[in-house]
C-alpha cells in the first residue's frame, strides 16, 4: 500500500465529512427524517467532495499544480453531484412508495442505503475514467467504506449528538477504504523512482489514453518535456507508449517512437523516471505455458 495514496484520500473523506456536517441544521439529513431536501443536499456535498478532493489532491501536494487540482476537482465533483443526487432520490422513492421503511428492520434499510451511496459513488468514478474496472475497484472499497463506518454514525454517533465526530469518522474511513480499494486492486500503473521507496507517487492508468508532458492538463506534468511528450495507449491488457512529438522515448535503455510495454520498462521523460506496473501481464508470464 502506497502511504501517499493513503494519505491524499483518507484527508478527502475528512473534508467530506466536515463539509457534510456543515449542512446539518438542527436534525439528522442522513436519516430521511425531517425533510428530503437537507438529505439530498448533504449526500450531494459529501460525495462531491470525496470524489472530487481525491482527484484534486496529489496534483495540488505532489507536484504543486493548483489549476490543475482545480480543474480536477470539477471534473471529478460535478458528476458526483449527478450521480449521488439521484440515488438518494432512488432510495427515498424504493423505501417509502414500496414500503419497504415499514416491512425492513431499520437497520437492514440504513445498510441498504450506504451500499446504495457507494455504487452510485463507484459508478460515478467509472464514468469519469470511462472504464468499468475502475467503477468495480471504487465500489468494493467504498462498500465496506459506507456501510460499516455509516451504520456505526447510526448506532452510536446520532444517539450521543456527537455529529462532528461521527461525521469525521464515516469520511476518514470512507476515504481511506477507498484508497485500499483502488491501490489493492489496481492493474497498470506508473511508479515515480524519485523520493523514498515507501513514499513515491504512482499514476494508475485507468483511462483509454494516459498524456505526459510538461502541459498543465496533462495526466502526467513533466516540467522539463514538450508540452506533450508521450501517451500510453490501452491494448488488450498490456498498453502502448507512443511519442507525441518527434523525439524518441528512452524505455529501458533504448529510445522509441512505439513501444509495447511489459512490466518493469523503465521510462524516462523530462527529468523523472516511471517504472510501468501491469498485474495482468506480470501474472500472465508467470503461466507456465504448453511445451511445443
Amino acid at each position: 500500500m502506497n502511504p501517499r495514496f493513503l494519505v491524499h484520500h483518507t484527508l478527502a473523506g475528512v473534508f467530506a465529512g466536515y463539509g457534510a456536517w456543515l449542512t446539518f441544521r438542527g436534525t439528522d439529513p442522513w436519516s430521511f427524517g425531517e425533510g428530503f431536501l437537507p438529505t439530498l443536499f448533504t449526500s450531494g456535498v459529501f460525495a462531491a467532495l470525496l470524489l472530487g478532493l481525491a482527484a484534486a489532491l496529489p496534483p495540488l501536494f505532489d507536484d504543486w499544480q493548483a489549476r490543475k487540482a482545480g480543474h480536477q476537482f470539477l471534473a471529478a465533483a460535478v458528476p458526483a453531484l449527478a450521480f449521488a443526487m439521484p440515488a438518494t432520490v432512488v432510495f427515498a422513492i424504493v423505501a417509502g412508495s414500496t414500503g419497504l421503511a415499514r416491512v425492513l428492520p431499520a437497520l437492514v434499510l440504513r445498510a441498504f442505503w450506504w451500499s446504495l451511496l457507494a455504487a452510485a459513488l463507484g459508478a460515478c468514478r467509472g464514468f469519469v475514467t470511462g472504464n468499468l474496472r475502475a467503477a468495480a475497484t471504487a465500489g468494493a472499497g467504498l462498500l465496506p467504506g459506507l456501510v460499516g463506518p455509516g451504520l456505526m454514525f447510526d448506532l452510536f454517533f446520532l444517539p450521543r449528538d456527537l455529529w462532528l465526530p461521527g461525521s469525521l469518522f464515516l469520511g476518514a474511513v470512507a476515504g481511506a477504504c477507498l484508497a485500499l480499494g483502488l491501490d489493492l486492486l489496481k492493474e497498470a500503473w506508473l511508479e515515480d523512482l524519485a523520493g523514498s521507496a515507501s513514499w513515491r507517487s504512482q499514476f494508475l492508468l485507468e483511462t483509454e489514453e494516459f498524456v505526459a508532458g510538461g502541459d498543465e492538463d496533462c495526466d502526467l506534468v513533466l516540467p522539463d518535456a514538450p508540452a506533450q511528450a508521450f501517451s500510453i495507449l490501452e491494448k488488450d491488457e498490456g498498453h502502448v507508449l507512443e511519442s507525441l512529438d518527434d523525439t524518441p522515448i528512452k524505455v529501458t535503455g533504448c529510445r522509441f517512437r512505439c513501444r509495447l510495454l511489459v512490466d518493469g520498462d523503465v521510462i524516462e521523460a523530462g527529468g523523472r523516471t516511471l517504472v510501468y506496473h501491469n498485474r495482468l501481464a506480470r501474472s500472465r508470464d508467470a503461466v507456465p505455458q504448453p511445451a511445443g
